[in-house]
């Protein structure tokens, strides 16, 4: 930029005009150039090449593994990770309402900014609650990890082993469902009446996040929350087949899908 600010500064001495013209454009470079990030690559999660429709590019093709053994294993050694990613923001999340907690019950000098962080923390599980001391027991219940098994087991049995259209074209593998028009991928066998969509997501690591979110707060997994919050008031280690029981509301089978889950669970050893 150094040989910009020369040429600038000689262009002054001899015409203002001009400088006036060259001042506007190289103010513009700056702003272009400051704007452009160079380190961004054709694949990075903020690339605007990236479709987000399809998610061949991160999700393995699955469908080409025909030895079941080995398309379990692949299946779940791609999953784990992005599975212990998503408990760990969880458990950083405790963290932070455990700081807040003890700060606005000391009633430290900063408990009123404290205050504005527990609610945004609470809206962002659902809650809407003015009480400070109820949101931060209601947030106790919200704010914890899903097992490892669980989530292994659901995603297989959501996106037959990552192979369904929606796991590939959407990166859902959940079947999580939205409801505005282009939200997502619309089912082919949806009713003629019914308006849902199976949600599309920019990344796997999305998807298990907004799973997990969504058995954290919405009103159909109240159950799951309270066998997992008896389980922790117990001492017990939080198992994914304790909290299966919770998953009637996930799908329209009810009992006969929770059973599933858990023979699935049991038959891949996942805990």
């Amino acid at each position: 930029m150094t040989s910009y600010f020369k040429i600038f500064f000689q262009a002054f001495l001899k015409d203002k005009s001009y400088v006036l013209n060259a001042g506007i454009v190289l103010l513009l470079m700056m702003v272009l150039l400051a704007q452009h990030d160079w380190n961004l690559k054709p694949n990075s999660d903020f690339s605007p090449q990236e479709n987000i429709f399809d998610a061949r590019s991160e999700l393995p093709d699955f469908s080409k593994i025909k030895n079941t053994k080995e398309k379990k294993i692949k299946f779940f050694e791609f999953l784990r990770p992005k599975i212990r990613r998503a408990n760990q923001k969880i458990k950083y999340q405790q963290v932070l309402m455990q700081k807040l907690t003890s700060e606005i019950k000391n009633e430290s000098y900063h408990s009123d900014n404290s205050k504005k962080k527990l609610i945004r923390l609470g809206v962002s599980y659902g809650l809407k609650k003015e009480n400070v001391l109820e949101q931060l027991a209601e947030l106790s219940v919200r704010i914890d990890i899903i097992p490892e098994a669980l989530v292994l087991a659901q995603a297989a049995n959501e996106s037959a082993w990552g192979t369904s259209r929606f796991s590939v074209q959407a990166n859902n593998l959940f079947g999580q469902w939205c409801f505005t028009k282009g939200c997502g991928l619309v089912p082919k066998n949806r009713s003629g009446n019914a308006k849902h969509e199976v949600r599309k997501f920019q990344s796997i690591q999305s998807a298990v996040t907004s799973y997990m979110k969504n058995l954290n707060s919405h009103r159909a997994y109240k159950t799951l929350r309270t066998i997992r919050a008896s389980l922790r008031q117990q001492g017990r280690v939080i198992k994914g087949i304790k909290l299966a029981q919770g998953l009637k509301s996930y799908s329209e089978r009810g009992d006969a899908y929770v059973e599933e889950i858990i023979r699935m669970i049991r038959q891949n050893q996942l805990e």
